[in-house]
């Protein structure tokens, strides 16, 4: 049986192209700044609905702030309905 490489070369380059405009920006974000995400922790926030480059860029924020928070802290705020840019900007303010 034939397989054309050609097609499964080209598949494999989109996913590919799909996973790192969906998932491997913010790793290199995270691995820049020390923050800890994974794999597995982005993917399995994508799967639960939460706004992945909000909680990236709001953790990047707080870290730069000198709160040291973790992204699963940050996604339980928005899975019980709180305004996450709120809620960094008032732990900014309480540790200034």
């Amino acid at each position: 049986m034939f397989i054309p490489y050609k097609i499964i070369f080209s598949g494999t380059l989109i996913i590919g192209l799909i996973y790192y405009l969906r998932i491997g920006r913010f790793l290199i974000k995270s691995t820049s700044y020390k923050l800890g995400l994974t794999h597995k922790k982005l993917i399995f926030m994508m799967l639960r609905g939460s706004p992945v480059q909000v909680i990236a860029s709001e953790l990047i924020r707080a870290n730069k702030n000198g709160i040291a928070l973790n992204c699963d802290e940050i996604e339980s705020y928005y899975i019980s309905g709180a305004d996450i840019k709120k809620e960094v900007d008032l732990l900014i303010s309480k540790s200034k």
